[in-house]
């Protein structure tokens, strides 16, 4: 791993001296001095503070841990909260090329099953997910093989809010990929405040030929899972797309 360079830890820390300690982008005072006294290196050997942005994941992984996504882990095997918090990077880099378009990171784990996911999140189902295909395979890691954890980063669809799926999907960039199923399950844990005001399409599998599955929220109860029609544009409904670049998490020792 390397270490920043002092150039590149006093942007940072002029960066965030103005931000409140509420703010996702805030490192408190002494984190960047000791950043600056070289005792801490970062975790991403290619990070570039000075072009990118620092963020937790801090709360993510707590709200993993109180749904009790470390029990649902490796396919039910499961992980001590503990040994589940370590596993993932307490923080990241956004990439560059990702400032202003992908806002939020989302942490996947794809060793859970798609029941426990759902019965974390108490989900309603109109539809099932394993009636679902997804159009988008998994990314893969530096080993070539599919990432069973990663940390992505993603744009929740409010920039695609009344636009169609398959408008989204003829217009993605070309380093931009549709949320898939097992991701957008991940949501109502990590991102309930944004599935409390909007609904979030899945650009990325299909339900049939032409339907997009989607999450919504029931009222005060519940998220549910649903599909609807590719070519119907909603008010409050846009589709999710990630970066195509992801981090992937090694899996526990």
């Amino acid at each position: 791993m390397a270490r920043a360079t002092e150039k590149q830890l006093e942007g940072l820390r002029r960066r965030t001296r103005r931000l409140p300690p509420g703010d996702p982008q805030f490192i408190p005072r002494e984190k960047i001095q000791a950043l600056l006294d070289n005792r801490l290196v970062l975790r991403d050997e290619a990070a570039k503070i000075d072009e990118g942005r620092i963020i937790s994941t801090a709360e993510l992984v707590e709200r993993m841990i109180r749904a009790g996504f470390h029990k649902a882990t490796d396919g039910g095997r499961g992980l001590k909260a503990s040994a589940y918090r370590k596993m993932w990077p307490r923080t990241v880099v956004w990439p560059v090329s990702y400032a202003g378009r992908f806002d939020e990171i989302l942490l996947v784990d794809r060793t859970i099953e798609i029941p426990r996911l759902i019965a974390a999140s108490n989900f309603y189902l109109n539809v099932r997910p394993d009636e679902c295909k997804d159009l988008v395979p998994a990314p893969v890691g530096k080993d070539g093989k599919a990432a069973s954890r990663y940390i992505a980063f993603v744009q929740l669809g409010v920039k695609n809010l009344s636009r169609t799926v398959e408008d989204c999907r003829k217009t993605f960039a070309p380093d931009e990929v549709g949320l898939v199923t097992v991701e957008g399950l991940h949501l109502p844990t990590e991102h309930e405040a944004h599935l409390r005001r909007y609904v979030t399409e899945f650009a990325g599998s299909a339900h049939g030929e032409m339907h997009a599955p989607y999450v919504g929220w029931f009222g005060e109860c519940h998220p549910y899972f649903h599909a609807r029609g590719i070519r119907d544009p909603l008010l409050d409904c846009g589709s999710a797309s990630r970066g195509s670049e992801v981090i992937p998490v090694p899996m526990a020792a």
